[in-house]
Parts: structure tokens; sequence; C-alpha cells
């Protein structure tokens, strides 16, 4: 699997990928069952790429062409079913056609769209499909129509029991009707909507009309008898005959459909490659939309390393600009092996995993990316330990969920991503630093590609581990504390999220306490720990 259902949810994938809403039934169809690129796959995922670009390159400059493509995409119905009874069974009904023309119709307009732009309809199987002949077959009129009718194909038969219908039809709602006229003079009457009587209790014709053979009682009220009409033998007659050329007629019309099926039913396979290319366009088209909500860029592929320049989380920017705050995009190269990351409490650490992971999770799957650049290789698969992994089905603590995870990963024959936030915090701070350490030291000999957030100074000892660290809190005023109700706006000021390039020489930073001063802790409370932290040292 390459992506779990835990580490798209951490990450944020699954909520954008919920975003992601195709305009054709088919479109949807194949998203529900869209893998993602995988190594191997590296040409096809570049070609992929390629037909975005046209698209969007086009769309950029042809706007109104753009919205026309959408609208026709929008109306083309689902023929899948149908194709499905087609191959099933050769017999379509009169519905089903109608359907069938409506995809052709919208497909052959789709055609028509694409070739007024030469490299678009190269790119897109759409432009080159038999569209006008296989309407043709539905059309044999000279004009072309997004309508179907039988009627189009009837044959002697099938228009002499058309015309036998309609006539019996007639005779029968003509004597049917003549009845009905005829009790309403009778007894001074006229039908509600429901034709239907209704008649008071007082009234004189009351007894007379319950023994009228030509109506019945419906129903009785406190005050009022409803009546309905009866018909005679004439009319019942009629009826029949009507319905017996009705049933010659669907009859006859079958047989029309019947023959039409058998000389489409050779066309199955093109069809079948007609879903599938509006399928292809449709998410290329949605997948493009989405990506210029974040100014995308497409991704290029690279052997051996992630290197992203100025990358942002796009969920994070939605929030950031709803409180009309900035993001700080971030640039990062991974290599095979292990990368540290260290920085202070709320200083973006996560957020960065959570920015690598979207980002080769959205490039994998055939986005262009919210960055300014972006190199990376496809990954078999990307795994994120984030947050909180307490397991209540199997009674497990965090730390011990956490564990169970890495477990199960370490054993995949393949090299991922990995995305570890905090290994051991679960756990009391000696082992927790031990075991993370140990860790780090162990992936930074694999061929994974792992990046470790940790707040253990023992981690960054590991031999040959690229470092980074957060920025974190610019000099302050001492002492400086914020008003409750605008602590996180000074907060996030007074922080700086650049993800920065360290030594080994560096110690991870300590400014937790200053930021629970910001954040209103007691005095006292801070300044007892700072003393307690300064006697730790000299010991």
């Amino acid at each position: 699997m390459f992506i779990t259902e835990q580490t798209s949810s951490a990450i944020g994938f699954a909520s954008l990928w919920s975003r992601l809403r195709p305009l054709t039934p088919m479109g949807r169809q194949r998203k529900g069952e869209h893998l993602p690129f995988l190594p191997g796959e590296e040409e096809r995922w570049q070609q992929y790429l390629d037909q975005q670009q046209t698209l969007w390159k086009t769309v950029s400059l042809e706007k109104s062409w753009g919205r026309s493509i959408e609208h026709v995409l929008s109306q083309v119905p689902d023929v899948e079913p149908i194709l499905r009874r087609l191959d099933s069974t050769g017999q379509l009904a009169l519905a089903d056609w109608f359907g069938l023309k409506q995809f052709l119709w919208q497909g052959e307009r789709l055609a028509m769209l694409l070739k007024q732009e030469e490299c678009v309809a190269t790119a897109f199987a759409v432009a080159s499909l038999p569209w006008q002949s296989l309407l043709r077959i539905l059309n044999p009129a000279p004009k072309l129509t997004p309508t179907f009718s039988v009627d189009a194909f009837a044959d002697s038969s099938l228009q002499r029991w058309k015309k036998t219908c309609r006539q019996s039809e007639q005779a029968w709602r003509t004597c049917r009707e003549r009845e009905i006229k005829a009790v309403e003079m009778d007894y001074d009457l006229r039908r509600t909507r429901d034709e239907e009587w209704i008649v008071a209790r007082e009234s004189p014709h009351l007894e007379r009309l319950k023994q009228d053979a030509r109506l019945r009682v419906q129903r009785e009220t406190m005050f009022d008898v409803i009546f309905i009409y009866v018909s005679s033998e004439e009319v019942r007659a009629k009826q029949l005959a009507w319905e017996e050329a009705e049933a010659d007629k669907e009859k006859a019309e079958q047989q029309v459909l019947a023959q039409l099926s058998l000389s489409f039913r050779p066309h199955h396979m093109v069809l079948l490659e007609a879903v599938e290319a509006v399928a292809r366009l449709d998410l290329q088209w949605v997948r493009m939309r989405m990506a210029m909500t974040w100014a995308g860029r497409r991704p290029l592929w690279e052997r051996e390393q992630i290197e992203l320049q100025q990358a942002y989380h796009p969920l994070l920017k939605e929030v950031m600009d709803a409180q009309g705050g900035k993001i700080t995009p971030i640039d990062i190269c991974v290599r095979r092996g292990g990368t540290v990351i260290i920085g202070p409490n709320m200083g973006g650490k996560t957020m960065v995993l959570k920015t690598i992971g979207l980002i080769c999770a959205l490039s994998q799957y055939g986005f262009f990316v919210p960055a300014q650049g972006c190199h990376l290789p496809l990954l078999p698969y990307i795994e994120a330990l984030i947050g909180d992994d307490q397991d209540f089905h199997q009674g497990l603590s965090s730390f011990g969920a956490q564990v169970v995870r890495l477990k199960k990963v370490l054993a995949r024959e393949n090299e991922g991503l990995l995305l570890l936030d905090e290994i051991g915090r679960g756990t009391n701070p000696v082992e927790g630093a031990a075991l993370s350490t140990a860790i780090t030291a162990f992936l930074s000999k694999k061929r994974h590609w792992t990046i470790h957030i940790t707040h253990y100074h023992d981690v960054l000892t590991v031999f040959g581990i690229a470092r980074y660290r957060v920025a974190g809190l610019r000099a302050t005023k001492k002492g400086e504390r914020d008003k409750e109700e605008e602590w996180v706006n000074r907060l996030q000021a007074c922080m700086d999220y650049r993800l920065l390039p360290v030594t080994s020489e560096e110690s991870v930073p300590y400014q937790a306490l200053q930021i629970a001063l910001r954040l209103g802790l007691p005095a006292e409370i801070v300044s007892e720990a700072e003393m307690r932290m300064k006697e730790g040292r000299k010991d």
C-alpha cells in the first residue's frame, strides 16, 4: 500500500483528495479506483504531467474555452451500465439508446472543443475517437441532433402499428369522455382534478347517483359522498383494443431496437475506449483546477533525493489567510538515510513533516504541487508517524502504538519515505532519548528517506545524518507577556519558522519556557523552572 488511511489523514492528503470532484460519472468512478505512480512508472508519470501542463497553458490563455469544456463535461451521462447491458445481453431499451446518444453527442462536442487547440487535441484521445460516425448510426437523418427517436428507424410494419395505436387510443378516449360528459349533464356535476365528483349528502340526486351503473362510490365523509366513473362495456372494449395495439407497437419497436443493438454491438470496445478517454480528461481537468488554487508547480524526477524550494501546505495557508496571517515556505533537501529536524515547541516542525509528505503524495497522484520547485523520486510508499497513535482497540498507549507501527514499516521490503514525529516521546526521557537515537542511527544506514523530528539532543550526534532546525523565537524583551486574547498572533509574529541547515555542534534549542511565559503561565513557575534547569546543567 502506497499510503495508509492513518498517514493520508495525518498529512492532510485525505482532506484535499475529498475536494477533488470530477465532473463526469466515469471520472467519479475512476477517482475511487485511481492508483499513484510508483517506481518504474516515471515515463508514464511525466507524460501524465505533460498533459496537465498542456491543459494549464491553454486554459490560462483561453478562459472561455475552459468554461466550455467544463460545461460539456458536466453534461456527460453515465453510460457504463448501458455498455454492460450491451455486452452481456445485446439488448438495450429505448431509454438506454437515448442515454448512449447523449454520451456520443457530448463526446463529439468535447472533441470539437479540443480540436480548436492543436496541442490539447494531440494530448488527449477524446479528440481522435470516431464520435460522429457512431452518432450517425443513431441519427440516420442528415442533421445531427442530441435526441433519439425510434421513428427514425421505423419500417412499414412499425409505422402501421403506430398509426393503429394512435387511432385506437383516440377512439377509446373519445368514447370515455362522451360518457363522462353525459354523467355531468344528467346531474349537473363538475369533476375535480382527480376525476372525482363530490356530492353533498343533502343533494336530491344522491340516491339516483348511487344506483347509476356509470358511477361507483369511492369514499364517504360526514358531509359528502365521492363518486368515480365506471367504464361501460363499449369503453372497455375500445381500451382493450388500444392496449393490444400498443403491445403490438412495442413489439415492433423492440424488433427495431434489437436490430439496432446488433449493428451497434461491434462498436462496444470503441465505446469503452471513449468512456476511459472522457474519464481521463475529466480527472486531469479537475487536478489542474485544484492545483491552480495553490499556483502549483510541476514535480520533476530525481533519483536519490527529495528537494523542495518554497514549499507550503495548502490547508495551513487557508487557515492563515482566514486569520490574516502569513505562512513561511520551507526549503529542504532529503537524501537517503536520516534527516533530523529540531526546534522549539510551536515552531512548525510537525507541519514541515506534513508538508513534505503531502507534496510527495500529491506528486505521485499526478498533481502539480504547492512549491516553487520540486525534485523527487517515485516512492514505493509514504508512512507518517505523526501525533497520538494511541490504539484503544488493542489497549496500546501512544508509545506502544508508535512502536507497533514502526515495526511494521521496518518489516517492509522496499525503502520508502518515513516521517517520524518525536519517536520515544511517550516514555521516560532517558529511555526515550536512547531509543530515539538508536532508531535514527539504524535508519541512517538504510536506504529509506527518513525525516525525524526530535527534542532529544543525543539524536544530533548520530553520524551521517542531515540536520535542520526551525529558526525559533526572535529576541524579545525579558519578561514580556501577551494578553490572552492576542497571544496566538503575537507568538506567531515572534516566531521565525524558517528551516535552516545546522551542524552537529548545535544543540536542541531551549525556548519552551519563554513560550510558556508568553502564553500566560505564572512567572513564578517559569522562574523556578529556569533555576532548576541551571542546577541540572551544573550537575
